[in-house]
């Protein structure tokens, strides 16, 4: 009986595949190919009609221009008419062939005509070019009317407002145009037109008499086609699609357009197509043709090897299934077995010798029933020592019709060549065994000898193997008692085993944790130190004890890491958190909505501040004449709301999580306006004092970073002082080292304000030795790292410094060294137009009185669509000043976004009462932003800064 047969290879199948998967890429090769030859055919035809629409361009931007010098010398004519006619001929014949040159009233009414000009004008309807001349502008700029028809054809009417009033008139024979196109020698299937600037057709090649003076079908509006930059497009022209090129003329009201028809710019393109798919259908005919002539022959020579790939698999198969067996007769007998289904024969036995118990393992084919007397002689045959101590396979021969079957004796040897056994095998189903036979079945053989050699040893293995899994058993029993988590990790990370705890604390039923790598499953780990302490127990063999927080997991942990030889265990110990109160919980939701409404009041609260401050300060130029004391009661309300946001505004930036930017402040005043609130940080016990003069330059800082710096030293120096100690605020310019590009070990003097906090003991107290008692750079203590970093970032120093030795009473000083800005540039002359726009009309008659005041001509508007509306009237803004917050469905933002469109570079200043916060990269991020109230001054630097070339 013989094993089941393997399927035939399907390689027709799989040759179909293969001829499929070349006729694909062939055919996407070719796909590629055609699309990228039409792609440059494409772009060759464009570059062609942009060359040919440049080159036009210049040449007819010369003959308008020599018309257009000509038209405006006709402002200089003499008053005579007889010598204007003369001197208009004159000109007429300094200028190009076939030109004509006419005078008109500003009415429309022709007064001197040259005799070709009266020769051009004598039959046509005169009507539309009166009404041209009449509705001309009044700005001296060229302007070309609808062509008309002449007694020489079409001719296109060029027309100039002179400073008199009067209209210059140059008449241009469009044939003399089109002969030029035709001079030129265009390529098949191009073609040239002369455009003015609204669309309609002057001048083409070839001529098209019936579409002169019509908008050319197709062409964009004339914005896009008059633009700085050649416009290229498609058009559909009578002959069929084209590629176009519009190029406008410099400074002249026309556009030269080039085309050419995609037929005959694709013509070549088409022709290299057909012939790259002619050839790639040759190929794939050779290809399939070679590849059935060679699949055909393997198919042939597969079916003679899968007799040979059988006996293989089952050998393969039968090594698998004998290593699992654990006891010798049970291996034995599978080695029978698979020796009599490789070798086709129905009777295998296995006999054992030297000095075993002299045993057969039989296997008989199923249903296979011997003659005893067969059955006898096999059974002896097998026992015989001369067969076993053979040196190669024995082929018995048998006698069928006397009921003997040919045998097969195959010995069985150890290392020095003594007899183990002999595997015998009888009654092929072929009538004989053959070289393969014999081939497949001798490693059978040598299975059964290396069973025979180290029975021993097979017999230990297994003990080892049931002792291994009892006790990983019992160690597996032990971690999943522990409260702890346990993950056994390998050399890649991965998890190989995890307790019940573990799986408690990081499992996940659709995720299971075996295989996963650590750093996947808990990132967190991946964030910290923990990274770095792992990989040292891994590398170092190190034991690692420490906590970590996993955010992920919400929990925090006491990790303690070991190395466990091809890996690492690690013990996940959660640290017990005590929960919140409910009293807690309750104060914690109290504050959240008590920040929400103060961030709701604020703005309310800043909003009423900038409402009263526009009111009083309107009453202040109401009434300074009529009734100056009512104006002082309104510049004191003034003042005091000014004073209130600036409050406000200092205490809205100690809260917000985002620092306003750095500007120049004048630091001795905000000294001044912070003491009282460092009286109240100092307490009753300690007396503070402040000298600082007016006048210091300024530093460029963030205040609110310099208000938390001071709070910081204050907070430092406070807490080491007893009661009645004195703290001494001063401010002085000063020449000091600072370090070069950040490096403390390089310094160059500097100008910087020196902003010093000494603090002294009541008479007779001693300060203790600690860390400010000399000088110290870099200061460490967590009480001054903010402050050393905020002196660094502003390219500054801190430090501490000794007390000088004069006084009863000894203390500490801090020095806080800050470089001066650089000296602010030259305010440029004033003289622009402001778009303002601000909804609310106290505010906007208060900002627009600022901007008057400091020179610059206004257009106030209360909302986006008016302002828009501005710029459709005509008016061109040199800045745009905008609240953030508007009616009309535009906010600030967006309207500065809509008017930059229409005015490319228009410098933008956004205003609002309530100072948001642009997101990080939005669109009002490259927006400078003020907050409302804006005083004058404040108001005219910012103005000034951005109207100056480069601001």
């Amino acid at each position: 009986m013989r094993l089941p047969a393997t399927p035939a290879y399907p390689w027709r199948r799989r040759g179909l595949a293969a001829f499929g998967a070349v006729a694909l890429l062939l055919a996407g090769g070719l796909g590629a190919t055609v699309w990228l030859d039409h792609r440059n055919a494409t772009r060759a035809a464009e570059d062609a009609a942009g060359a040919w629409a440049a080159a036009m361009a210049d040449q007819a931007a010369t003959l308008l221009d020599s018309l257009d010098r000509l038209v405006q010398g006709l402002q200089w004519l003499p008053p005579d008419p007889v010598l204007a006619r003369a001197e208009m001929e004159r000109r007429e014949r300094a200028g190009p062939a076939g030109a004509g040159l006419a005078l008109a009233s500003p009415d429309g009414e022709l007064r001197l005509l040259t005799p070709a000009a009266a020769r051009y004008l004598a039959s046509p309807d005169l009507a539309p070019l009166a009404a041209t001349i009449a509705a001309l502008p009044g700005a001296p700029e060229l302007v070309m009317a609808a062509p008309l028809r002449s007694t020489v054809g079409p001719m296109l009417p060029l027309l100039r407002r002179l400073p008199d009033g009067q209209v210059g008139i140059a008449l241009l024979p469009l044939r003399l145009v089109e002969a030029t196109y035709a001079r030129i020698g265009l390529p098949p299937g191009s073609g040239l037109a002369l455009l003015d600037r609204q669309g309609r057709l002057l001048a083409s090649l070839p001529p098209r008499p019936g579409a002169l003076g019509l908008p050319l079908p197709g062409l964009p509006e004339a914005g896009r086609v008059a633009g700085p930059s050649p416009w290229r497009g498609a058009l559909e022209l009578p002959a069929g699609p084209a590629f176009a090129v519009a190029a406008a003329l410099p400074s002249l009201p026309a556009i030269q357009l080039a085309t050419q028809l995609e037929s005959a710019a694709l013509a070549p393109w088409a022709r290299r197509a057909r012939w790259a798919a002619l050839l790639t259908g040759l190929s794939l005919l050779a290809i399939g043709g070679g590849a059935w002539l060679l699949l055909r022959e393997a198919g042939r020579r597969l079916a003679g090897q899968t007799a040979a790939t059988r006996r293989l698999e089952g050998l393969a198969q039968a090594s698998a299934e004998i290593g699992l067996q654990g006891e010798l007769p049970d291996m034995l007998q599978r080695i029978a077995r698979l020796a009599r289904q490789a070798g086709g024969a129905g009777f295998a036995t296995l006999a054992l010798q030297d000095g075993m118990p002299r045993r057969a393992v039989l296997d008989l084919a199923p249903g296979t029933a011997l003659p005893e007397a067969e059955r006898a002689r096999l059974l002896a045959l097998a026992a015989t020592p001369v067969l076993a101590t053979g040196a190669a396979p024995l082929a018995l021969p048998g006698d069928p019709p006397g009921g003997r079957l040919p045998a097969l004796a195959l010995p069985l040897q150890d290392a020095e060549g003594a007899p183990l056994g002999l595997l015998l095998l009888a009654g092929p189903e072929s009538g004989r065994f053959s070289a393969d036979d014999i081939a497949t079945l001798q490693p059978l053989a040598r299975l059964a000898e290396i069973a025979l050699r180290n029975r021993g040893l097979i017999t230990a293995l297994r003990a080892a193997v049931e002792e291994a899994e009892s006790g990983r058993a019992r160690v597996e029993a032990v971690l999943e008692s522990l409260d702890d988590g346990f993950l056994a990790l390998d050399l890649d990370w991965r998890i190989t085993y995890a307790n019940g705890a573990a799986r408690r604390l990081l499992g996940d039923a659709a995720r299971p944790l075996q295989d996963q790598v650590l750093w996947q499953r808990l990132p967190d780990l991946a964030a910290g130190c923990a990274l770095t302490r792992l990989h040292r127990v891994a590398a170092r063999a190190e034991h690692a004890d420490f906590q970590a927080a996993l955010p992920g997991l919400d929990r925090s942990f006491r990790l303690i890491a070991h190395p466990a030889g091809d890996g690492v265990a690690l013990y996940l110990r959660p640290l017990a958190e005590a929960p919140a109160s409910p009293s807690r919980r309750l104060q914690q939701r109290r504050l959240a909505l008590a920040g929400r409404m103060a961030g709701r009041l604020g703005a309310d609260v800043r909003g009423l501040l900038a409402q009263v401050a526009g009111q009083a300060e309107t009453l202040d130029a109401a009434l300074r004449d009529s009734a100056p004391g009512l104006a002082g009661i309104a510049r004191q309300i003034l003042s005091a709301t000014q004073r209130g946001t600036a409050q406000w505004n200092r205490l809205q930036d100690m809260a917000r999580p985002y620092p306003r930017p750095p500007q120049p402040i004048d630091l001795a005043a905000r000294l001044r306006d912070v003491l009282p609130v460092l009286h109240r940080l100092a307490g009753p016990d300690l007396t503070l004092t402040l000298a600082a003069p007016e006048g210091l330059p300024q530093p460029v800082l963030a205040a609110a970073a310099l208000e938390d710096a001071l709070l910081g030293m204050l907070g430092h120096l406070a807490e080491r002082l007893p009661p009645g100690g004195r703290l001494a605020l001063s401010l002085e310019e000063s020449r000091q080292p600072l370090p070069v590009a950040g490096d403390p070990g390089h310094a160059r003097p500097a100008q910087v304000l020196a902003l010093r906090l000494e603090g002294r003991g009541p008479p007779g107290w001693t300060a203790p030795a600690g860390p400010l008692s000399g000088t110290i750079e870099p200061l460490s203590e967590a009480g001054l790292g903010a402050v050393a970093g905020f002196a660094r970032r502003q390219g500054g120093l801190l430090r501490a410094e000794p007390v000088p030795p004069h006084g009863p009473a000894s203390g500490w000083r801090l020095a806080l060294l800050l470089p001066l800005a650089p000296a602010a540039p030259p305010r440029p002359p004033l003289a622009a137009h402001v778009l303002l726009v601000e909804d609310e009309a106290p505010l906007r008659a208060r900002m627009a009185g600022q901007l008057h005041e400091l020179g610059y001509a206004v257009t106030a508007v209360a909302d986006g669509p008016a302002a828009i509306g501005t710029l459709a009237d005509g008016t061109r803004p040199d800045l745009l000043l905008t609240d953030v917050v508007l009616p009309g469905g535009l906010s600030g933002v967006r309207l500065a976004a809509e008017l930059r469109a229409r005015q490319p570079g228009l410098p933008v200043l956004l205003v609002s009462a309530f100072t948001p916060q642009p997101e990080a990269g939005g669109p009002a991020g490259a927006l400078p932003l003020l907050a409302k109230p804006v005083g004058t001054a404040e108001l005219g630097a910012r103005l000034a800064a951005l109207l100056t070339p480069g601001g």
